[in-house]
């Protein structure tokens, strides 16, 4: 099963039988993918969409999902026959249970801070950082594995953030070196990580839909209003492999040399970085190339997924830890 991305606007889209026609006028290439093997179609370009196809995915119960041209989530097109209200009355109550939620968090965060001390040891081809500097990182390990509560755990993961963001800063050529993290963008590296990130919420959100959870019910991240908490959870742990290091990628190849970067001064002074909607496009790709990949997510002895099919694993796995209220049920990525 795989994620339809749409981010042309040059691009008509159908239906013939039983297959999804995409038609890429100014290329003049048409390209069939069969409906059983799609399980989204996310719109970010302004095609032109038959109303057939409208309803053979109603049909196959196939979610499209449309984002406006910077990314952000406008609205989605599906039928209520994946909505399965017992399986969220389940996540409801799970995601009120502090003990659980506590445990959840402890397994995506661990699996996080790990995944950005190995991505540190990776690019630190010059042995920058000494032993010391990665004995911190194990510290804030041992220290998110003791806490004794969900403020207590982000404090931590907060801490070695930090740590991770100026070790990495570090690694890059002195013209993309950032002070911490900021949103809004206050140079072009953050302007990159808020952009990268937002597509990695989007798709998130969009996949927790067509599995019939509610997006705004979630262990880590607290309610507030418009914000798909369990997107943010669950991202966590995908964006060092999605985002983070596209980018370190992307700047020591010399691809962000071409980038286009808008600057906005505010009356307080403040610049804020904002990438091009060509560079966007650019980078975007980048970013799909990445999670159209096939790694061995889930360990060598796993097979190899690309990145939507390791999503609805985890997915299928966090609902039946919601079930059976219990966290070990919940799949993480093998480090």
């Amino acid at each position: 099963m795989k994620t339809i991305v749409i981010d042309q606007h040059q691009v008509k889209l159908g239906i013939d039988g039983n297959n999804m026609v995409i038609n890429d006028i100014e290329k003049e290439l048409e390209t069939k993918v069969s409906l059983s093997k799609i399980d989204n179609v996310l719109i970010y370009g302004n095609p032109s969409i038959t109303t057939q196809l409208h309803k053979r995915l109603a049909q196959k119960n196939i979610p499209m999902h449309y984002f406006d041209r910077d990314g952000s989530y406008l609205f989605s097109m599906y039928t209520e026959r994946h909505v399965d209200y017992i399986k969220q009355r389940k996540q409801a109550i799970a995601t009120m249970d502090d003990a659980f939620c506590l445990e959840v968090g402890k397994k995506i965060l661990l699996t996080k801070v790990k995944l950005q001390m190995q991505l540190i040891k990776d690019y630190d081809k010059d042995n920058l950082f000494t032993k010391e500097d990665y004995k911190k990182y194990k510290e804030m390990i041992k220290s998110i594995k003791k806490s004794q509560s969900i403020n207590e755990m982000i404090g931590h993961e907060g801490l070695s953030a930090k740590l991770y963001f100026y070790m990495y800063s570090l690694l890059l050529p002195d013209a993309y070196r950032f002070k911490g993290r900021h949103r809004p963008a206050s140079d072009k590296v953050n302007s990159l990580l808020n952009y990268g990130y937002h597509v990695l919420y989007t798709h998130m959100k969009a996949m927790i839909i067509q599995h019939g959870l509610i997006p705004g019910f979630a262990c880590i991240h607290k309610d507030k209003l418009h914000h798909d908490t369990l997107a943010s959870d669950l991202i966590e742990q995908w964006r060092t492999i999605i985002v983070d290091d596209v980018i370190m990628q992307e700047i020591l190849k010399g691809h962000v040399d071409d980038y286009v970067f808008d600057e906005v001064e505010y009356d307080n002074g403040d610049v804020i970085f904002y990438l091009n909607t060509p560079s966007k496009r650019r980078f975007f790709e980048a970013i799909n190339d990445r999670m159209s990949e096939y790694h061995k997510y889930y360990g060598e002895a796993s097979d190899n997924f690309d990145f939507s099919y390791a999503v609805n694993l985890q997915l299928e796995s966090i609902t039946r830890a919601f079930y059976e209220l219990n966290s070990k049920e919940y799949r993480t990525l093998v480090i």
